[in-house]
């Protein structure tokens, strides 16, 4: 296995890493793993004063750009910690204890934009077509 990304927030770096059980507990808060992606990306659909979606001359919907989603970081980092500090202690033999978001939440002390970044990047080595 690889070496697990780690996230620093406050004094600790953590491990962090998207698996399926990850993606499950994210699409079970978002419903849509696509949603998801949107969000921690800061995109979303182009909506004309109706609400209704503004297609391009292509007939493919615009987008527009906006922050990430703070729902978006905390849904999925408190997961992904967790889930690398699990792998991390069945590599080395050590135990770990579970954080909560309760705990990152008082840690918390780095841009959120890096946040997002990591997750974004994390996530998109789940999709990634392996050479």
């Amino acid at each position: 296995m690889e070496q697990l990304r780690r996230v620093q927030i406050g004094e600790v770096k953590y491990p962090v890493i998207i698996t399926l059980s990850v993606l499950e507990k994210i699409q079970e808060a978002y419903g849509s793993l696509h949603q998801f992606e949107m969000d921690i990306v800061g995109l979303d659909y182009h909506l004309d004063g109706n609400g209704h979606q503004v297609l391009d001359k292509n007939g493919k919907p615009e987008m527009v750009t906006k922050e990430p989603s703070i729902k978006a970081i905390r849904t999925a980092i408190v997961p992904m910690i967790n889930e690398g500090l699990e792998i991390e202690s069945e590599m080395t033999g050590i135990g770990y204890q579970p954080v909560n978001e309760q705990q990152i939440d008082r840690e918390y002390n780095v841009d959120y934009m890096y946040l997002a970044r990591i997750i974004q990047e994390e996530f998109g080595k789940c999709f990634a077509v392996k050479k």
